[in-house]
């Protein structure tokens, strides 16, 4: 019983620690096969179980196309073993948004510490990462296979997707240009320039 409760107590505590972590951006160019792949790092949502991080992740190719995923990192004591299908669904501002991806069986790992890391990604559309950063309020389901787990975003959530927007998508801080969505230009919040 008294080790439950350190876990507990060091899993409250590294959460609250985790809250605090700032914005940061990891940039991978690899001259090799011609990409570079920019994503957002700790972005801790709060969770009802675990740290939960749901990050922006932009993938650029050699011949100029850009591709944007969300991926979710769990970290924990226990596994979740984040489903294939769709795993991740969003509230936003009441509004239900379902995303289909692989789960997290290619990238399942157990630190020194014995916790517990399961990383999945999903393809996401701009126009609705600027939903997400522009919504009054975010809920977050990730679906593993006996259970499932809840998150909301935190206004430091908010504000790391207007950033990552900012450089890596709109353009207006120098970051990524303008975006073409379907062959259209794309401003953020469908306003022109």
């Amino acid at each position: 019983m008294k080790k439950i409760i350190i876990l507990l107590m060091c899993m409250l505590f590294l959460n609250s620690c985790a809250l605090t972590e700032p914005y940061q951006v990891k940039t991978l160019n690899d001259a090799f096969d011609g990409y570079t792949i920019n994503q957002m790092t700790y972005n801790y949502l709060v969770s009802n179980s675990g740290i939960v991080e749901l990050n922006i992740k932009r993938l650029q190719t050699k011949d100029g196309r850009i591709s944007y995923y969300l991926v979710v990192e769990y970290q924990n004591s226990d596994w979740l073993f984040i489903e294939g299908g769709e795993s991740l669904i969003l509230l936003v501002d009441g509004e239900r948004i379902g995303f289909k991806g692989d789960g997290s069986l290619q990238s399942r790992n157990v630190g020194s510490s014995g916790w517990i890391d399961e990383k999945a990604v999903y393809d996401i559309n701009p126009k609705i990462l600027n939903q997400i950063a522009n919504a009054k309020e975010v809920k977050v389901k990730i679906i593993g296979n006996q259970y499932y787990i809840e998150c909301k975003f935190t206004e430091q959530s908010f504000q790391n997707f207007k950033k990552f927007i900012a450089e890596y998508i709109t353009g207006t801080s120098g970051g990524g240009g303008n975006l073409i969505v379907n062959g259209q230009p794309y401003y953020s919040g469908d306003k022109k320039k």
